[in-house]
């Protein structure tokens, strides 16, 4: 299992030699004998965002989507989707020595971020383990946002969220999803990365700061 939620889970398997990551709903396991209908809806919201905020991502674009009574009895919904290289963003700041090299990768990040926001896009729901991120052989980031159930357009009302989230904003379980809930989320996310880096001095984060800047 590559990792689970409150209603999923992210399993990878490979089929015809291609690696690949089938995303599950287990919110049937609350309710097994009725279909949940806004689980559906959710589970389109997310298939929707995810294809909007990467269209042209060519092996990793979404291979399939359905909503069915599974073998477990269990209302659900399943996509399958080629396997995204790369960890999640708190494992690679864990792996890295150099404070300028995590600086630049919280800048990756960010500039992605940027990239979702100037497409139209609010995520909802950044944290460290929504993060994926690949360093480059040559130098740099590739970086995917992944997980885009709570996602909206700029301007819509985004699904409610727990305010017990550490990465909420105070303001999101009341009002509208924005891109400053967006920033507010990242910037919680890398105090969360950097405060369990325990081989960094207070220096060396100052520097992974003063890099993001």
């Amino acid at each position: 299992m590559l990792g689970f939620g409150a209603y999923g889970e992210v399993s990878e398997f490979e089929f015809n030699g291609k690696k690949l990551a089938v995303k599950c709903d287990r919110s049937g396991d609350k309710y097994p004998d009725a279909f949940d209908e806004s689980r559906k809806k959710d589970a389109e919201r997310e298939f929707h965002f995810l294809i909007k905020a990467y269209p042209d991502e060519g092996p990793y674009a979404l291979q399939h989507m359905e909503v069915g009574k599974y073998l477990d009895h269990h209302y659900s919904y399943r996509m399958v989707m080629p396997l995204i290289p790369g960890v999640r963003l708190h494992e690679l700041v864990y792996s890295l020595n150099d404070p300028v090299k995590i600086g630049q990768l919280f800048f990756a990040v960010a500039f992605e971020l940027n990239r979702l926001h100037r497409a139209g896009i609010i995520h909802g729901d950044i944290r460290a383990s929504n993060i994926l991120a690949l360093e480059k052989p040559g130098g740099g980031f590739t970086i995917h946002f992944i997980d885009f159930g709570f996602a909206a357009n700029v301007g819509e009302t985004a699904p409610r969220f727990s305010a017990s989230n550490e990465y909420c904003a105070p303001e999101r379980s009341q009002a509208p999803a924005s891109r400053f809930t967006d920033v507010y989320a990242l910037a919680r996310t890398f105090e969360f990365c950097l405060s369990n880096v325990k081989h960094l001095e207070l220096s060396d984060k100052t520097t992974v700061m003063a890099t993001i800047r």
